[in-house]
């Protein structure tokens, strides 16, 4: 047996014993299980063997087995998984826009720094700082001054931004109208960098619009970039006419992880990001804030507003679909900004510099920080979110990105990766230094490495897709409508190891789940296979956790070590059959010369306006291999669903009490099982990607990340709080209350039923049971996509507080009806417990309200000479076991002879040092 336990919780003889009795109360007389699972010794072979479902092969499509636990992990604004969940839905999981605006929403409030645009291009596009007062970069790269002049001075490109300036300025002008002018004066500067800059790859602009850009997370309704940066060779090799895509967008499809960057425009003049919310990094020479940065102004011809274009029509509400728009208040004189008040980042005018014809100077606008930001602003911004969203979702491929936005002439930059999101001040390209510095960041893409891009050399064929169109099917570039899930199929890895002279060689199958989101860890998992395991179906994860987070590996070895050292001579630990195989494990750290490494070391010191703090998070892609495990959905009968329970649920406490692990991310998808060869199934609880040690969480250590652990429909009520509110700590209350969640979701919304004669699994007269997904959903609203979790807390107390009225039978489905007298019980178990502490609160009201009434006594007592008598303490609430309401001694000496068959069978059932 376990060695002693030092934790309150289960030297209390509290929840984990009492989670284990209730469950072996109703499983075994509803399942006629054999004897509970439990011991030092290898698990007795279950009545019925279960063969393993049929894994296809790399390529093959997989309809209903995979690794679901490892896709659903938590991403940002906490671990916490975002958007839609597949656990326990009805329909599969389908992305779509609405489903993810309001967590870009949040990622662009809460992680997105406004910086000047020299700091942004000296960072991450490596363009020496202008020196003070000139429009001439830093003299530590001479060429570069010299190359700008040479593209400023350039005819066609002079006639070629006059085009495009003179469009800008017609105030019945069209977006796409500009796309191809935008694309030729690109062209132009970029052909002038390569003669100066040879060697390099070519990067030519391409129209995109209204053609779907394929192999993307999201659906493709607004998913359309308006033009591309792409590889010269790239674009040649994909059978489209230049001219053509030009003018109405590529014949051929061209997928995400093709492109090097973005480019988005608009023909109004109001959607240039002015500082109104996020973080302002001030000027690190200057200290300026950017806010103070006046932004280049919209031309004086404008036109009118079209508030529906810019966005899907669902990410506008009622009131702004009605609401009149406000127009921008204009104050001053059409001057230009003084010398002595022009910011460093756009240097003085003079009157006898060069400028281009017919340039009118505008006013300058009233900008208020406090003020609300326009709706045309927002949505402009949120629809590059989702390009950014998508750019970061294609697996293995980039660290970061950038993208270009104008509306008319000025032009913002934009970085995205999974730490935070960065958005330039404006450049106009009205004026000689706007003109110069966009110059300057063109010749910069032009001389960047695919590394300081952003791509990762992690997939061999990176290099191969980026470059050459023929890497995809015909097929693939043809159809509409293509398959995500096996548009990477075939890739290769070459991973290290830790010997330097041999790596592993891993073939990508199809894509098994992915979370898509921007600052967080971006989960995605593929089938796979290795020669280094030619006998295992593998499974390939890879995410963006904080580097610096205790790995999945570790928690594992640290068990595997505990279990080793429990086992009885000779034997084999039980705990074992119950833990994932994990094969590889591998953290690929930030290289110093990346983007990432460059703008981690600027935010270090760091100092933004307001004194606020920006906590930065830097995060590495980690890629394990293990073996594949299989879901809960995909077994044949209500007795394997129990025993899989079970045997995750006694796993679980076995790790809290022996090595001290708490897992944190009880939900359905990590509630797993294997075939075992004699045919015999076992649970596994798995992915412990937000797992702690217990001496972590005393420490306040394992806030490694800023962010809440969890998959919201099964998290514990007390950790459900909004956004400006404090979780409180993880205790193993909660992670049993997650379990109780699960159960009750799958009960509640999963059936058995019989499946066609062509279907069956056996070849007997009576069908093999099936489970599916009900087309009854009584907690569909657990399942919501929300930013803020105290909604769902709200659902979930309401589940409690109607305890008395709505029966746990009309939630749960006719195939597990017989689980509603357990369900009932934990749901009565927990439900006393918060009412027990809120009886403590009102409590703690009136001790309060009373010490005020003893503290005036006690002065009038002190004026009169009388000794006040001793003010009553009141003893603290018990957060752990909820005041003794959640325990195990209360349950058993009730019903303890009447679930089990005999004592020997009770002693099969892990309950630690629970006696």
């Amino acid at each position: 047996m376990a060695a002693h336990c030092c934790d309150p919780l289960l030297a209390h003889n509290e929840q984990l014993g009492l989670f284990y009795h209730h469950l072996a109360f109703i499983l075994p007389p509803l399942f006629a299980m054999s004897t509970p699972f439990g011991r030092d010794t290898a698990p007795p072979s279950p009545s019925q063997k279960l063969s393993a479902p049929a894994a296809p092969t790399i390529g093959a499509a997989r309809a209903n087995v995979g690794h679901q636990g490892a896709g659903q992990t938590p991403q940002s604004r906490g671990g916490v998984v975002r958007g839609k969940y597949d656990e326990g839905r009805l329909k599969p999981l389908k992305y779509k826009c609405a489903d993810y605006d309001d967590f870009l929403k949040l990622d662009m409030k809460n992680r997105r720094i406004y910086m000047d645009i020299d700091t942004f291009s000296e960072r991450i596009l490596r363009i020496p700082y202008p020196q003070a007062h000139t429009v001439e970069f830093g003299t530590e790269d001479a060429s570069l001054n010299a190359v700008v002049d040479k593209v400023f001075d350039d005819a066609t490109f002079k006639s070629r931004l006059q085009a495009f300036l003179g469009k800008c300025r017609e105030a019945a002008s069209v977006e796409h109208q500009l796309y191809s002018l935008h694309a030729a004066m690109n062209d132009r500067a970029m052909e002038i960098a390569e003669e100066a800059y040879p060697g390099h790859d070519t990067i030519r602009f391409y129209r995109n619009d209204p053609t779907t850009l394929k192999g993307g997370i999201l659906n493709k309704h607004n998913i359309t970039p308006d033009m591309l940066a792409l590889l010269l060779s790239l674009f040649e090799s994909s059978g489209n006419d230049a001219v053509q895509t030009q003018h109405r967008g590529p014949l051929y499809n061209f997928f995400w992880c093709m492109v090097l960057f973005i480019l988005e425009g608009k023909d109004v003049d109001c959607t240039v990001w002015d500082a109104r919310d996020g973080y302002r990094l001030l000027d690190a020479v200057t200290k300026k804030d950017p806010i103070d940065i006046t932004a280049p102004e919209p031309l004086q011809k404008r036109k009118p507003r079209a508030p529906s274009r810019l966005a899907h029509p669902s990410a506008q509400t009622k009131s702004q679909a009605t609401a009149p728009k406000r127009k921008r208040k204009m104050v001053g004189s059409a001057t230009i900004q003084s010398p002595s008040k022009r910011p460093r980042s756009l240097p003085p005018i003079h009157e006898d510099s060069e400028r281009y014809e017919d340039i009118t100077i505008p006013s300058l606008p009233v900008k208020r920080e406090d003020e609300p930001i326009p709706d045309e602003m927002a949505e402009a911004h949120e629809q590059c979110t989702r390009y950014g969203l998508e750019m970061l979702t294609v697996p293995a491929l980039r660290d970061s990105c950038v993208m270009h936005f104008f509306d008319r002439n000025r032009i913002q930059l934009m970085y995205f990766s999974h730490n935070l999101m960065i958005t330039s001040t404006a450049i106009d390209l009205e004026i000689e230094a706007g003109v110069k510095r966009f110059i300057a960041i063109l010749i910069g893409h032009h001389r960047l490495t695919m590394r300081q891009r952003g791509i990762l050399p992690i997939i061999d064929q990176a290099q191969s897709f980026l470059k050459q169109y023929a890497f995809f099917s015909d097929e693939a570039r043809i159809h509409e409508k293509a398959d995500r899930k096996n548009t990477y199929r075939g890739l290769t890895m070459t991973l290290p190891t830790d010997d330097p002279s041999r790596s592993i060689v891993v073939t990508l199958g199809s894509l098994i789940a992915q979370e898509a989101g921007i600052i967080g860890r971006s989960t995605c998992v593929f089938q796979g296979e290795s020669e280094e395991w030619p006998d295992k179906q593998l499974v390939v994860k890879m995410s963006w956790p904080n580097k610096d987070r205790t790995s999945e590996a570790a928690f594992l070895k640290a068990a595997k070590a505990a279990a080793e050292k429990a086992a009885e001579p000779g034997k084999r630990h039980w705990v074992l059959d119950h833990l994932p195989d994990l094969l590889y494990s591998h953290d690929f750290a930030t290289e110093e010369d990346s983007a990432e490494a460059r703008i981690a070391e600027l935010l270090e010191d760091g100092v933004f306006a307001g004194g606020k703090e920006f906590a930065y998070e830097q995060r590495a892609l980690r890629l394990t291999i293990q073996e594949l495990l299989f879901p809960l959905k995909t077994l044949s009968s209500a007795k394997d669903v129990a025993k899989v329970f079970s045997d995750a649920i006694q796993c679980h406490g076995w790790l809290y009490e022996c090595p001290q692990i708490l897992h944190r991310d009880i939900s359905m998808s990590n509630i797993m099982y294997r075939v075992k060869p004699n045919g015999c199934i076992c649970g596994v609880l798995n992915d412990f990607d937000l797992a702690s040690f217990l001496w972590e969480l005393a420490d306040d250590a394992s806030s490694t990340s800023l962010q809440r652990t969890g998959t919201p429909p099964f998290m514990a009520i007390d950790l459900l709080v909004g956004e400006y509110q404090t979780a409180p700590k993880h205790l193993y209350r909660h992670d049993l209350e997650s379990f109780f969640y699960v159960m009750l979701v799958f009960a509640a919304h999963y059936e058995l039923f019989s499946p066609p004669e062509a279907k069956r699994k056996t070849v007997s007269k009576v069908p093999s049971p099936q489970i599916r997904m009900r087309t009854v959903q009584p907690l569909s609203k657990w399942f919501a996509s929300t930013t803020d979790l105290s909604l769902l807390r709200k659902e979930k107390d309401k589940f409690f507080a109607n305890e008395s009225t709505e029966s746990m039978s009309s939630y749960v489905s006719p195939s597990f009806q017989a689980l509603v007298p357990w369900l009932e019980e934990i749901r009565n178990m927990f439900g006393k417990g918060f009412f027990a502490r809120q009886a403590y609160n009102r409590k703690v009201a009136d001790h309060k309200l009373q010490a005020a009434r003893v503290a005036r006594r006690a002065h009038m007592l002190k004026a009169a000479g009388v000794a006040p008598s001793t003010e009553e303490t009141l003893a603290p609430f018990d957060e752990v076991s909820l005041e003794q309401k959640v325990s195990y001694v209360d349950f058993m000496s009730e019903v303890e002879m009447l679930v089990f068959d005999s004592e020997e069978a009770l002693s099969l059932t892990y309950f630690g040092s629970l006696p």
